[in-house]
């Protein structure tokens, strides 16, 4: 009996031991690199992280998330995994410019397919390098159809008409309008030879030089802008001098009954 006595528990306790690391076994992995949990940065750069991560019961979620000290944690990210064990995932985080010095923590958070959940943070204290670039309000470029400045000179920060302008000074047109409708053609063009990048998650308010340059550089560049709205940000490098980048932001799309006033109303950073 004394050898029951002691057997007994030790054989239940033998269980959940066994029992709890099989449990935690089967949460998920996370590796994140660099790995380095606290990092310098500069305002403006594109860091790069590689996350590699395993999940007996298979990945079903990827999200980051981000917080800065004086704010709440925001998902940045989040991406729906079709159940592999193994997924790996290239994420360029943009470090944005502010007017002093800050961090920023991020997360990387993994989730199974039966709810486990495991993270790997990681700190960036950034720099403060560059001053903000100065914001030109209020130009409006207009509709061809409506016998207005069409296109504009991001240089001189002046509307141009398309018909009598030289190509070269063109750094945005309004595309051409498909028919003879009253319906604005919400794209745009370079006749200058520059390129565009839709960057909708640029921040606009504290661009500067080298965070326009990044955002331009790691984004899709296309001939051709379409479907634009109220809010949409813009980068584009010019044609004409491929050492002048640009940040839009659009404040209006008026699209009336008519075409007399059809215009875009933007700002611009450069």
């Amino acid at each position: 009996m004394f050898f029951k006595k002691i057997f007994l528990p030790f054989v239940l306790i033998s269980f959940v031991a066994i029992s709890s690391c099989k449990k935690e076994n089967e949460n998920p992995l996370i590796f994140v690199s660099p790995s380095y949990l606290v990092m310098d940065a500069t305002a403006g750069e594109v860091i790069t992280f590689y996350v590699n991560t395993s999940a007996s019961k298979g990945v079903k979620r990827f999200q980051v998330f981000e917080k800065e000290s004086t704010s709440f944690s925001t998902l940045i990210l989040d991406s729906v995994v079709d159940g592999t064990k193994k997924f790996s995932f290239n994420y360029e985080y943009l470090v944005r410019s502010k007017a002093a010095d800050y961090s920023v923590a991020l997360t990387f958070k993994m989730i199974d397919n039966d709810g486990n959940e495991t993270s790997a943070p990681r700190t960036l204290n950034v720099k403060h390098n560059f001053t903000p670039l100065t914001e030109n309000t209020g130009n409006i470029m207009y509709s061809k159809m409506s016998g207005k400045a069409d296109a504009y000179d991001l240089v001189n920060l002046s509307p141009l008409f398309s018909g009598i302008s030289k190509d070269s000074v063109q750094d945005i047109k309004n595309a051409n309008d498909t028919d003879s409708s009253h319906t604005l053609s919400r794209a745009w063009v370079s006749p200058a030879g520059g390129k565009f990048v839709m960057y909708s998650g640029f921040d606009y308010v504290n661009a500067t030089k080298n965070s326009v340059v990044n955002a331009y550089n790691s984004g899709t560049k296309l001939d051709k802008v379409t479907d634009l709205k109220a809010d949409d940000i813009i980068i584009t490098r010019l044609g004409r001098d491929s050492a002048t980048y640009a940040a839009i932001k659009i404040v209006a799309v008026v699209d009336e009954d008519s075409t007399h006033n059809d215009r875009y109303i933007f700002n611009v950073k450069k």
